[in-house]
């Protein structure tokens, strides 16, 4: 089998898309010997199986050597050899660009299966942004894409339900995105020096994400000011919207808290890992995500967590790790208000239920075999697993 990724962008800057696409490139490196290629429009890089003379523990993801410079001209054929066409899957992150879209009608002329990831996209929040735009691409290209694949993934039944209020009809797999419990351990050891991360006596409540208006990062501000919770400190970390995050950054120096709130800028890697390491606290005030990777990662350092109800995190409230709440600043402030409100071995056995969350329903390991399966069925080499719903 080989499985061929495409995906517009494959930057840190995207977030959530890139963090789940190199999370979901690893496992399948560590848990199976399937071929596993991704396409950018930056090129092409051969990630596993045999093709993997990259050692992914070793080079960083974004500068891989394996990097093929080439044009939009460019496509599948000059990319990849076909000898065994029937065993080849092309995995589509995210929708909207030209180059997506172009991958699908190539895939078509191949006669290649196409699995198409949604990542949150067609979600209503999500469509109000820069609308005209969706509208149009959908009428052009996108509603042909998605209605002719041969399944689509959700990671939330959330998700899949927003997509069958807007007409299609085709298979859809929900699949959670997982995390490695090999790695879990090192983001809660690793002790980093960093210039924009610092240690404080403060306890520490983070933000880490895109900086984007869906994010509803204003909302998490306001609330902050309503409570200013004595001895915590709010930091945010992310990159994106430049305009948005100069607003920020206004309304930040408008309400006086710029001694409380403090801009990261983005954080990855090693600097990630110690912001993990440092927080007693994640909170996520999105208007809409279709699943919050962010979640996992700090559930499984043991960070509760505040989410709104534009989340699909209600297992914050069952497993008793975290606060699930409305988007009103009003009601994220009185999360923040109970839970600044704790004592720390409060909030620590909190982290600990969040742990046994991620262990019991989001091993990388299990979700790997959960997207064999449903590629098995699209090849027709297995029988249609449960989490593929057909309409």
């Amino acid at each position: 089998m080989k499985i061929i990724q495409v995906i517009d962008q494959f930057d840190p800057k995207m977030g959530g898309v890139y963090s789940s696409v190199s999370s979901f490139s690893d496992a399948f490196y560590c848990y199976t010997d399937i071929d596993v290629g991704l396409m950018s429009r930056k090129g092409v890089v051969n990630l596993g199986g045999g093709l993997n003379q990259i050692d992914f523990k070793k080079e960083p993801k974004i500068k891989l050597q394996r990097i093929l410079n080439f044009s939009q001209k460019v496509g599948l054929s000059e990319a990849y050899s076909f000898e065994n066409r029937a065993n080849t899957v092309l995995h589509v992150h995210g929708l909207w660009s030209l180059f997506n879209h172009k991958m699908v009608v190539q895939s078509v002329d191949y006669g290649i299966p196409t699995c198409i990831q949604l990542h949150g996209m067609l979600l209503p929040a999500a469509l109000k942004f820069k609308k005209n735009k969706k509208l149009l691409a959908l009428a052009l290209y996108q509603k042909k894409d998605l209605a002719n694949a041969s399944l689509i993934v959700a990671t939330s039944e959330i998700e899949m339900i927003s997509y069958r209020e807007l007409g299609f009809k085709n298979p859809v797999a929900i699949i959670p995105n997982g995390i490695s419990f090999e790695n879990i351990d090192s983001v809660a050891s690793t002790v980093k020096n960093s210039q924009k991360i610092t240690t404080s006596k403060d306890r520490v409540a983070i933000f880490l994400g895109r900086i984007h208006p869906i994010k509803g990062i204003e909302k998490l501000i306001l609330a902050w000011h309503m409570t200013m919770p004595i001895g915590w400190t709010l930091l945010i970390a992310g990159s994106g919207d430049q305009e948005y995050y100069k607003k920020l950054e206004k309304l930040v120096f408008d309400l006086n808290l710029t001694s409380v709130v403090t801009f990261l800028g983005l954080v990855e890697n090693e600097e990630k890992s110690q912001l993990l390491k440092l927080a007693d606290l994640l909170i996520l005030p999105s208007l809409s995500e279709n699943f919050g990777m962010v979640v996992v990662e700090a559930l499984a350092a043991r960070i509760p967590v505040i989410a709104t109800k534009g989340t699909p995190w209600s297992d914050l409230e069952s497993y008793h790790c975290g606060w699930w709440v409305e988007q009103e600043a009003s009601d994220i402030a009185s999360a923040i208000t109970e839970a600044t409100s704790l004592l720390p071995n409060a909030l620590q056995n909190m982290g600990d239920n969040g742990y046994a969350l991620v262990r019991d329903k989001y091993s990388m390991k299990n979700v790997v075999l959960m997207y064999v399966s449903a590629y098995n069925w699209i090849l027709g080499l297995g029988d249609r697993p449960d989490f593929i719903i057909e309409n």
